[in-house]
């Protein structure tokens, strides 16, 4: 008897049909994601714009920088700096701690109370402390009585001593333990005033006249001591706010200490509160690339609080007008449109990367920056002014460190990606090296 054997069923599905769809789609997913990389990339070359002070404006007018006598005299306020800040006191806030410890049983004051200095902020349990200063208090009494009885034996040995009933050597002795006896006293009363002085830290007072700013205590707790030192209270001077401002570390180096400020807050925002620069703290953020600046309020209101935001804006101070033989100010031609000019800060970009041929004028630029590669993106600016030794003042639309594309009519279109490079760097290297070489 002949059988006949199945043959399996073919699994084209399985074994052909979606291994050869997995690796097309896979094939697919390579060519979109990297066709860029076999596209050449064309390469432009940029320069930084640059930010001068006292330089010249975008409406043509300019100093006389050649003039070897000229020196600045006058400071007047460059382009302002903003910053984000919070506000806080000045120059810190107090924390009241219980001098003693012990466990609270009050807290007489709660957050955004006013307080005047010397007033009772926080009562600790203070019966232990009670019978310690009556105890001392205890002991004391019977030294001095002792010392008294001592005295009153030393007076009745005294007129013996004339009738020859007692010797002379008793009454010295006496003598002696009669300054023993006032020595005890004395211990007796500091230990009394010591145990009074604990029962007084019991009160936990203010040492300044302000505002609560945080309750730490409540009642039931166990702190206080010296050795503890956690505070109860937390309290400021209302008189008294600064702003804690992070300045951009590409601004930290023109701003100083006593430079003018301006800080708003979204409380109140129709009013400027005028301020000024205490300290520059000397430790830059990494991670938020700034440095801290201690902004003080010269005219804070009530309804500023720690820890609100504030917008500070920054008024650094740069040198301005020339005084010498040669300059403007020294003769009969003065321009008074140079003259106040020359305080103010413009942004300055290469002449041959401006292009005049587009309404208004603009510059392309390269936008993310990254491993030497970026988009090159067009940017209209404002008015440009005259030329001055290959570079031009601009009126707006730019920033200090934007990346100008030189001669913009023959490169790239906006869009693009292109390689970056900076001749201009070279350039400057070359031409150090060759002086150091003469």
């Amino acid at each position: 008897m002949t059988s006949t054997i199945p043959h399996p069923p073919r699994r084209l599905l399985t074994r052909i049909v979606l291994p050869v769809t997995l690796v097309a789609a896979s094939a697919g997913t390579l060519l979109w994601t990297g066709w860029r990389s076999f596209i050449p990339v064309p390469t432009v070359d940029v320069v930084p714009v640059s930010l001068r002070a006292g330089a010249g404006t975008a409406n043509g007018t300019s100093s006389d920088r050649n003039d070897s006598s000229a020196k600045p005299t006058v400071k007047r306020e460059g382009a302002p700096v903003q910053a984000p800040g919070w506000i806080e006191p000045s120059p810190f806030a107090v924390m009241v701690p219980a001098l003693t410890p012990g466990v609270v049983r009050t807290v007489l004051v709660l957050e955004g109370e006013r307080v005047e200095a010397g007033q009772v902020l926080v009562e600790m349990n203070d019966e232990e402390q009670r019978i310690s200063v009556r105890l001392a208090e205890a002991t004391l009494a019977e030294a001095r009585a002792k010392r008294r009885e001592m005295e009153d034996e030393l007076s009745r040995k005294a007129r013996l001593v004339e009738s020859g009933a007692a010797s002379a050597g008793e009454v010295s002795r006496l003598k002696i333990r009669i300054d023993a006896m006032r020595a005890a006293e004395d211990g007796a009363d500091a230990e009394r005033a010591m145990r009074a002085l604990i029962l007084e830290r019991t009160k936990v007072r203010a040492p300044i006249a302000g505002v609560v700013m945080a309750r730490l205590a409540v009642p039931g707790m166990i702190g206080g001591g010296m050795q503890d030192g956690k505070p109860l209270i937390e309290l400021y001077d209302p008189s008294q706010l600064q702003v804690r401002a992070d300045v951009p570390l590409a601004d930290a180096g023109r701003i100083a200490i006593g430079d003018r400020a301006e800080v708003t807050v979204d409380v109140l925002p129709d009013r400027a509160f005028r301020a000024e620069i205490i300290r520059v703290v000397h430790q830059a953020d990494i991670a938020k690339n700034t440095v801290q600046a201690k902004v003080r309020i010269i005219d804070p209101d009530p309804a500023l609080k720690p820890e609100m935001l504030a917008r500070v804006k920054l008024f650094p101070q740069v040198r301005s007008g020339i005084s010498g033989s040669g300059n403007a100010s020294s003769s009969g031609n003065a321009d008074p449109a140079a003259n106040n000019n020359a305080g103010q800060e413009s942004f300055w970009v290469r002449e041959d990367c401006v292009d005049t041929s587009s309404t208004p004028p603009s510059v392309l630029l390269i936008a993310g920056l990254a491993d030497g590669r970026g988009t090159i993106e067009r940017r209209a600016i404002g008015s440009i002014g005259e030329a001055e030794r290959g570079w031009r003042p601009v009126a707006s639309g730019l920033r200090a460190g934007d990346m100008a594309v030189r001669a913009p009519l023959t490169a790239p279109k906006p869009g693009s990606r292109v390689r970056v490079t900076e001749s201009w760097r070279e350039t400057n290297t070359t031409e150090g090296a060759q002086h150091e070489h003469h």
